[in-house]
């Protein structure tokens, strides 16, 4: 038998996602450039704190933020069902990647995220809260607020860097 000779395909990669969120358009685009394909099976569910009045605070508080920070799509998702009028508060508005962007303006599909604003701050090299933290506008934050929309103590690196850099940090447990 000449080996040589034999042929056989190749199955291309499957990606496999195992969060709670399939990938985002812009990831599952650039898999598809590279003629992959992905799956999404979510192995774990979260579920959003329950609503108390300590959040409904916190959330007041909030609306004097000069930065609104979400750190997932879950987040996201979690804020504009309690307080669906975020969308529109003031301040600046930063996500942690492309997925988290997403969700804030697929959430309020209904009242558009980007009336009033001119962006929501998304790095542009990379994601994550690294990525996040790398962008210039966020350098420089002495005296402001910024509410950061997490789970409970989620990405502490966030806070903490933040605050080195002079902000006065607001955690809305979502």
């Amino acid at each position: 038998m000449n080996i040589s000779k034999l042929s056989y395909a190749v199955p291309k990669p499957i990606f496999l996602f195992a969060r709670t969120a399939p990938p985002s358009m812009a990831l599952q685009s650039a898999i598809a450039l590279q003629g992959m394909h992905w799956a999404h099976c979510a192995l774990v569910q979260t579920q959003p704190e329950p609503l108390n009045g300590a959040i409904l605070l916190l959330l007041n508080a909030a609306r004097a933020a000069d930065w609104h920070v979400f750190v997932s799509p879950q987040a996201a998702r979690a804020a504009l069902s309690v307080q669906p009028e975020i969308a529109v508060w003031p301040g600046r508005f930063a996500a942690v990647g492309s997925a988290t962007a997403e969700a804030l303006n697929v959430t309020s599909s209904d009242r558009p995220f980007y009336q009033g604003k001119t962006c929501v701050l998304v790095p542009a090299c990379g994601e994550g809260a690294q990525a996040l933290l790398d962008m210039p506008d966020l350098q420089q934050l002495a005296g402001s607020l910024v509410a950061i929309y997490a789970a409970p103590d989620g990405l502490p690196l966030l806070a903490d860097t933040l605050t080195a850099r002079g902000a006065r940090i607001l955690p809305i447990p979502v």
